[in-house]
């Protein structure tokens, strides 16, 4: 369920209780390429709310893939979703028939009805100590980690 609030704008919350591992949804949107994820985000005003988000993956023979979503006029939910340091969701690439992964978020803990959903912005590691940074709502490019390490569902 959407909700609005003053401090982080949209947001959404959960009608009912997710238990730990549960697939919430998926971040889609336009996929882009490297030029064009630059272009629009140059085109935007400080006050244009950002939804771009970079996953950059490491491969095993070393390159690095890089996947850009924009949901801004074509997504569903997940561009609703606020940032946490805390968050209760994990992002994965999830490759169904294709190269190019569609976006997972999985409960990273049992989540009460009511709840707000969030993901961490940055993509860090689930064991990576945060800083406490939870007072803006969006930021530009984020380039979200690989997801390989964390456990699979």
């Amino acid at each position: 369920m959407q909700h609005y609030t003053a401090k982080k704008g949209w947001g959404l919350r959960t009608l009912e209780f997710i238990p730990k591992g549960r697939f919430v949804c998926e971040y889609a949107g336009e996929i882009l390429g490297f030029k064009e994820a630059c272009r629009r985000i140059h085109l935007q005003t400080p006050s244009d709310a950002n939804y771009i988000i970079a996953v950059k993956e490491h491969l095993s023979d070393g390159h690095i893939m890089e996947t850009f979503v924009d949901p801004t006029h074509i997504g569903n939910v997940g561009r609703f979703l606020n940032h946490s340091c805390e968050p209760n969701l994990f992002m994965v690439p999830v490759r169904i028939d294709s190269m190019v992964p569609k976006l997972a978020l999985f409960a990273d803990r049992d989540i009460c009805a009511e709840e707000e959903l969030t993901y961490d912005y940055s993509g860090r590691y689930r064991n990576y100590s945060p800083q406490r940074c939870c007072r803006y709502s969006r930021v530009s490019l984020i380039q979200a980690k690989r997801a390989s390490r964390r456990k699979a569902y």
